[in-house]
C-alpha cells in the first residue's frame, strides 16, 4: 500500500521594493490659459515593478515639458500622501496648443504625460490690428479698412468667437459712416476671433475722424484718420453778394 502523501504550505507576504520611478495613474486633461487644467493629473511613487511604494512621502514637481516665453506654471509641487501625488491646483498659462508636463522627483525616473490642450481664455477685449488709413476723399470707402480681433486677458486670439463687430464716429468731424454716395460697411461678424472690414466709408466734412470698435461689452481704443475733401461738385454762395451799376449820362 502506497502511503498517502501530506503536504503543508505557509503563507508569505511580498512587499513593494524600493522607490524606483514615477508613474502617471491620471492623465491631464486641457482646458483654458490661465485656469486649473480640466482633469488634473495623479502620480505614483512606485517601485522597479509598478508597485505603489506607499511608504513613499517624496515630494513631486510638474513643469512643462517644452516651454515658450511668458509660461507661467502654478500648482506644481506636491508632496506624495502613501506614495500618491494629486496635482489638484495645476494651472497653465501659456499660448494656445498642445503642451505635456514632465513630472520629477529626487532620486526617482521621471515621467511624461500624454498631450493634452490648451485653448484661449474668454475674450475680453477688442484691439484694431489694422488701424484705418487717412487720406481718402469724402464719399469713398477707405482705402485702408480697418481688422479687429478679440483677444483674451492674455493677448491671445479668442479663435473660437464669431459675434458682430460694429464701429462708429466716437469724435471729430460731422458726417455718417453710411454714405448716401456709397454704403458704408459698419458691422460685420468676427471669423475666427477677426473682423475684417471691406467696404467702410465715410461721407460728411474733411478733418480728422476717430472710430472705436466694439461688440456687446467689449470696445476697443480709438483710431484716427483723416478725410480729405472730394471731387468738385457744386458752387456754394457763401455770404451775400453786392453789385452796383454805373449809369452814364448821354452827353
Amino acid at each position: 500500500e502506497v502511503p498517502a502523501t501530506i503536504t503543508d504550505s505557509q503563507s508569505i507576504s511580498l512587499d513593494y521594493g524600493d522607490a524606483n520611478k514615477l508613474a502617471i495613474s491620471r492623465q491631464p486633461v486641457g482646458g483654458k490659459t490661465g485656469d486649473v487644467l480640466s482633469t488634473t493629473p495623479i502620480v505614483k511613487v512606485v517601485d522597479a515593478y509598478g508597485n505603489v511604494v506607499t511608504s513613499s512621502t517624496a515630494t513631486i514637481s510638474a513643469a512643462l515639458t517644452s516651454t515658450t516665453l511668458g509660461d507661467v506654471v502654478t500648482g506644481t509641487s506636491v508632496a506624495a500622501s502613501s506614495g500618491t501625488a494629486e496635482f489638484a491646483a495645476l494651472n497653465v498659462q501659456t499660448i494656445p496648443g498642445d503642451r505635456t508636463l514632465t513630472f520629477t522627483s529626487t532620486g526617482l525616473l521621471p515621467a511624461t504625460s500624454g498631450t493634452f490642450t490648451i485653448t484661449h481664455a474668454d475674450a475680453s477685449q477688442l484691439v484694431i490690428t489694422t488701424a484705418p488709413v487717412g487720406g481718402n476723399r469724402t464719399g469713398d470707402r477707405l482705402s485702408t479698412q480697418p481688422i479687429v480681433e478679440f483677444r483674451d486677458r492674455f493677448g491671445n486670439l479668442a479663435t473660437s468667437e464669431t459675434s458682430t463687430v460694429a464701429v462708429s464716429i466716437s469724435s471729430g468731424t460731422n458726417g455718417s459712416l453710411t454714405s448716401s454716395r456709397e454704403t458704408g460697411e459698419t458691422s460685420v461678424a468676427a471669423v475666427g476671433g477677426i473682423a475684417t472690414f471691406s467696404g467702410l466709408g465715410k461721407y460728411g466734412l474733411v478733418g480728422s475722424v476717430t472710430l472705436t470698435a466694439a461688440s456687446g461689452s467689449l470696445t476697443t481704443d480709438s483710431q484716427t484718420f483723416n478725410l480729405t475733401f472730394g471731387a468738385a461738385y457744386q458752387v456754394a454762395q457763401i455770404g451775400r453778394a453786392s453789385c452796383r451799376e454805373r449809369v452814364s449820362s448821354p452827353v
